[in-house]
């Protein structure tokens, strides 16, 4: 779902994970073009508790009449939960959850045969690029690797099976994910 819970004119992404967890990705985009990154749990996942690992639904609303925006999630069980959001005005990120990759680029976009993704990791750690059409099917993954502190930089030859479209790329660290749009003309 999308939803501006950080009060900042952008709209934010919450996903519902497994254990029951609730997601937020900071949109660092615009409302136009959306990047997601620096994702925080809003709701800790709990295995012990949900055992099959089904994501939560979740919605917000103004429960209590206090005009900021309180959360209702329903997992599958079909249990339904009041978070009542006790946050001044804005989601506050943990500093501590976060293994900051500065915005990454891909080139050419449009491509034809080969793209460069270019960014910088803020502390050594694994990053993994999957690739994805527009409707959620995954493609591909281009690269997984332990990435040492710094520049990063790693190409993709794309298959010539792979259609002309748009697809979605997703860079994800251990505590970082950023979406990027890929668009393959030929």
């Amino acid at each position: 779902m999308l939803e501006d819970l950080d009060i900042d004119g952008k709209k934010d992404l919450i996903l519902g994970e497994w254990y029951s967890s609730v997601r937020f990705y900071t949109n660092v985009g615009t409302n136009n073009d959306l990047v997601f990154e620096n994702f925080i749990y809003l709701v800790d996942p709990d295995s012990q508790l949900f055992l099959n690992g089904n994501p939560p639904r979740a919605n917000f609303t103004d429960w209590d009449g206090d005009n900021d925006l309180d959360m209702i999630t329903a997992c599958y069980y079909g249990w339904v939960y009041l978070r009542r959001n006790i946050t001044p005005q804005s989601v506050a990120e943990n500093s501590s959850q976060i293994t900051k990759l500065t915005p990454f680029t891909i080139s050419p976009n449009p491509a034809m045969n080969r793209v460069v993704f270019k960014g910088c990791l803020a502390k050594p750690g694994f990053v993994q690029a999957d690739v994805y059409a527009v409707d959620g099917r995954f493609v591909a993954s281009p690269f997984q690797d332990y990435v040492e502190q710094g520049e990063i930089e790693f190409a993709w030859d794309i298959h010539k099976e792979l259609p002309n479209g748009v697809y979605l790329v997703r860079l994800r660290t251990d505590s970082d994910i950023q979406t990027r749009k890929l668009l393959i003309m030929r």
